[in-house]
């Protein structure tokens, strides 16, 4: 506390009582790394996956644009 300034906003947020009380305790129910079994590598998902070609804006129809001009 020595670090921070009388008037500084910190102060006054670690002077007030916790309220909560906390426990760094494993949960009973807790899934950990021994009861998931990952691979370094996983499959693929489809053929070809990867790498996509980025998004293109698409151009408008041609059809479109003619019945435009004759309005």
């Amino acid at each position: 506390m020595e670090n921070v300034s009388e008037g500084h906003v910190a102060r006054k947020l670690l002077q007030r009582p916790q309220q909560a009380e906390i426990s760094f305790e494993k949960h009973p129910n807790a899934i950990t790394r021994d009861d998931v079994k990952l691979v370094r590598y996983q499959t693929n998902p489809t053929p070809n996956w990867g790498p996509k070609p980025r998004a293109k804006r698409k151009r408008d129809a041609p059809e479109e644009d003619a019945s435009m001009e004759a309005e």
